[in-house]
């Protein structure tokens, strides 16, 4: 269960869940939660009608929001989801390491993916989010 409460307003609400919370984020007014297999995307003036989708990878290490999209890290895949859970693009890039990504190596805007390169500290790749490709050096 996650008690959730607007302190502005004082409203409350419980959202429970049938399997356990891995991991949670909460920002751009949207509260993203994984469970062991599934996502649910809560808007933040729309506690009871969320959007879910299950989940292939129940191991999500990492969640990245911006204000259009967000992204979900897991042990195979970077993907890229709407706010409706629907997939947009699956992010692949020359020498990815997956295990090497984490809050301080990659980040997420409305339209590209910062990531640091595994080998080269000093590269940064950045990737449309439009098309999933490496944009200009």
């Amino acid at each position: 269960t996650i008690h959730v409460k607007n302190v502005t307003t004082g409203v409350e609400d419980d959202l429970e869940f049938r399997d356990y919370v891995i991991r949670l984020s909460f920002e751009f007014n949207h509260l993203i939660v994984i469970t062991t297999n599934q996502c649910f995307i809560y808007k933040a003036n729309n506690w009871t009608a969320p959007h879910h989708m299950d989940l292939k990878e129940s191991n999500v290490t990492l969640i990245l929001q911006c204000d259009k999209h967000f992204a979900l890290i897991d042990s195979t895949n970077v993907g890229l989801y709407s706010y409706e859970g629907r997939l947009l693009l699956n992010i692949k890039w020359i020498g990815m390491r997956i295990e090497s990504l984490n809050s301080d190596t990659i980040s997420l805007s409305t339209d590209s993916i910062a990531v640091r390169d595994a080998n080269d500290m000093k590269v940064i790749h950045f990737i449309d989010t439009t098309n999933g490709k490496i944009m200009n050096e």
